[in-house]
């Protein structure tokens, strides 16, 4: 099924309906203490009003990364971009102290699916089943979260992220990203100019694609339930609806 393999790279940028829990870095920052060999992206502003802040973006898994380091390698002055999942704060060697640290973040109902086809439960990039219908990969998708098998954290769990970190969202990637750059003081760049083999630098922000309505029939009550229950902390900090059909606003 066409829709289903090109799920776990479908980034979709639309607007998103993100509430008033929204967290975007507006505020005053504390410093924060990371390890320089797990960070994946670093470096520091541009700006007159911020001068010398030092910035890291953190990517955890499932959450547009491989698009994200992509493109900040390629349209701002790095100290360092490394495509890392990695918690920065688990260890202390060499330390960065990032005044502004982004996050990325995506909606758990189509994390949920994108870990799936990544642990080839369903069909994606690293595995098709070209025998399976529809109703297969539905189904497989089900028995995948019943069976418990959603091994990731949470965003929430593995990175303990805090109310004045800057959060870039998988659904509004290029939006976010144009904040980012106006707060650090760098000339905003489109996605699709710097990272093209990628399904998010050819999406319509205007529409919502074929993927993403076929992705809808992946949730029953009992599937969008557990998913809510396994990562009720991300719904929370990040302010997402708990309704599956919400997942690409």
């Amino acid at each position: 099924m066409r829709a289903i393999l090109a799920l776990s790279c479908s980034l979709t940028v639309a607007r998103a309906r993100t509430g008033a829990s929204r967290r975007d870095g507006a505020g005053p920052a504390a410093a924060t203490c990371l390890d320089v060999e797990a960070a994946g992206c670093l470096g520091r502003s541009n700006t007159t009003t911020r001068p010398n802040e030092t910035w890291a973006i953190l990517q955890p898994e499932h959450c547009g990364t491989h698009t994200s380091y992509r493109y900040i390698r390629a349209s701002l002055p790095v100290k360092r971009c490394l495509h890392s999942h990695s918690n920065p704060g688990t260890t202390s060697l060499g330390c960065h102290t990032a005044r502004l640290t982004v996050i990325l973040a995506a909606n758990p109902y189509r994390r949920a699916i994108s870990h799936a086809s990544w642990q080839k439960a369903i069909s994606g990039v690293r595995e098709t089943y070209h025998d399976r219908s529809e109703a297969d990969e539905i189904a497989a998708f089900r028995a995948f979260v019943a069976q418990g098998r959603i091994s990731l954290k949470s965003i929430v769990a593995a990175f303990a992220p805090r109310p004045d970190w800057f959060v870039v969202r998988t659904n509004h990637l290029q939006a976010d990203f144009d904040r980012l750059f106006d707060r650090l003081g760098f000339q905003r760049r489109a996605i699709n100019a710097t990272v093209r083999d990628h399904c998010v630098s050819s999406c319509n922000e205007k529409r919502v694609s074929l993927s993403s309505r076929d992705s809808f029939a992946f949730y029953d009550a009992a599937t969008e339930r557990a998913v809510f229950r396994r990562w009720a902390d991300d719904f929370a900090f990040f302010g997402y609806s708990n309704s599956s059909r919400d997942m690409f606003l």
